[in-house]
């Protein structure tokens, strides 16, 4: 009986009809541009990749998860603060509170975004140490936030991420699609 050949005795022809069937399925999805999906929160909405998974809601903030334990989008909707506190102070106190001591921030200003007719946002960047699960040791996480105060609300979209990189990168990406309707 004469030996089987290379391509068969290997398998090769299993592992080249997978590769086939990947390559089509890829190019599927990049053919059909579902690339992305419309989140909002009250009028404030976003897009984020279409594979991000929501959070359960919690209240006023909105939560969807990316690829890993830090990359993610928050959309939040507060009472506007009184006249007499500035939205910047505001948001600083809140997030000192909610990141601790380790919380800082590296630049703050105005941006303007929403496409045509945008508006202009207090855009901050900063740093914070979190634990993924009690059992992880502390990791650096870095954040843009965009927050602009309407008649009534206070409207905050905030990226998260593992570097301060790859924020920068889903700020483009994500708060790129920032709308307050």
């Amino acid at each position: 009986m004469p030996p089987e050949p290379f391509f068969i005795r290997h398998d090769l022809h299993v592992v080249a009809i997978a590769a086939i069937i990947l390559a089509l399925g890829g190019w599927l999805r990049h053919a059909s541009g579902d690339t992305g999906r419309a989140v909002s929160k009250d009028r404030l909405s976003l897009v984020v990749p279409a594979d991000w998974m929501a959070e359960p809601s919690g209240g006023d903030r909105t939560v969807l998860r990316g690829e890993d334990a830090v990359t993610r989008v928050e959309l939040r909707v507060a009472d506007k603060p009184s006249e007499l506190v500035t939205v910047d102070s505001i948001l600083a106190l809140e997030r000192g509170q909610r990141y601790g001591g380790l919380y800082q921030r590296l630049d703050s200003g105005k941006v303007a975004a929403g496409g045509p007719g945008g508006r202009v946002w207090q855009r901050t960047v900063f740093t914070y140490a979190f634990k993924p699960t009690p059992t992880h040791a502390p990791r650096l996480a870095t954040a843009v936030e965009y927050a602009f105060a309407g008649e009534d609300h206070l409207y905050v979209a905030t990226v998260h991420a593992p570097d301060e990189e790859r924020a920068r990168e889903l700020e483009r990406a994500l708060l790129g699609t920032l709308v307050l309707r």
